[in-house]
């Protein structure tokens, strides 16, 4: 994962001091609720879908938590030099163009895919 994103993800968590106490606690329910909630206000190149994809590789990357059954759409679209993405276990569902015109160097899809929606790549 690109360094980038987990500078991302630790600004996300500094800024919202709770997500770190539902880590410490696993309450993953809860947690993907509250990554869903945030804002960026004017900041219209970081949706919540995007911050959403992010902890969902940061999270299969660290190999903690349990991630949500389903890879958001639009997450990654048109995300250039994204590099070597492992697609974490638990994944079932790769949301429509999650990955369009995005560029990276592989992939690696869980054995827990079952469905590729519309446009994924």
């Amino acid at each position: 994962m690109k360094s980038e994103y987990k500078i991302l993800a630790r600004e996300v968590l500094d800024k919202y001091p709770n997500l770190r106490k539902l880590i410490n606690d696993s309450d993953w329910s809860t947690f993907w609720k509250e990554i869903k909630k945030i804002s960026f206000g004017k900041d219209t190149t970081k949706e919540y879908h995007d911050i959403y994809a992010i902890f969902i590789l940061l999270f299969g990357e660290l190999h903690i938590g349990k991630v949500p059954q389903e890879f958001p759409i639009w997450s990654f679209y048109r995300q250039k030099d994204l590099g070597n993405l492992y697609i974490p276990e638990g994944i079932r569902v790769l949301g429509n163009s999650c990955f369009k015109g995005a560029t990276f160097i592989s992939i690696k899809l869980p054995s827990t895919l079952k469905e590729i929606e519309y446009d994924a790549f």
